[in-house]
């Protein structure tokens, strides 16, 4: 490597974790709405609740909503978010039980929606950035 070259080279990492620190969280809320959207799709109908009680959170976004015997709010740290159900028995039917055969609805909407979850994420902190 010439001289030039080597003066040439800029550093940006500074810049890129301020960028993800400021970001981050709203475009993993927004990316995750792909498997939300996809196992509530998926998920079993009996009564509804078990897809009425769909969540996604990041660190400050959330439309978690407490079901009945539901599950508390987990909380992600910085740079994560979760999906889930806060249906007590989401699990049950996921897995499902000794007498009862599992409906796997979560799996198969992480499975098919996890390349999509990527590419929404890098589209929507692009986004957020560029303000």
């Amino acid at each position: 490597m010439s001289k030039a070259s080597k003066a040439s080279l800029e550093w940006f990492g500074a810049d890129i974790q301020k960028a993800l620190k400021a970001h981050a969280p709203a475009a993993i809320y927004s990316a995750l709405e792909h498997i939300e959207d996809a196992a509530k799709a998926n998920a079993p109908v009996d009564t509804g609740e078990l897809k009425s009680s769909s969540f996604r959170n990041s660190r400050g976004h959330s439309n978690y909503r407490r079901s009945s015997a539901g599950l508390r709010e987990p909380k992600p740290d910085k740079m994560s978010g979760y999906v889930g159900f806060s249906a007590g028995y989401a699990r049950l039917v996921e897995y499902g039980t000794v007498k009862v055969n599992s409906k796997p609805f979560f799996r198969r909407a992480v499975d098919g929606k996890k390349h999509s979850v990527l590419k929404s994420f890098a589209a929507k902190f692009r986004e957020l950035a560029d303000e």
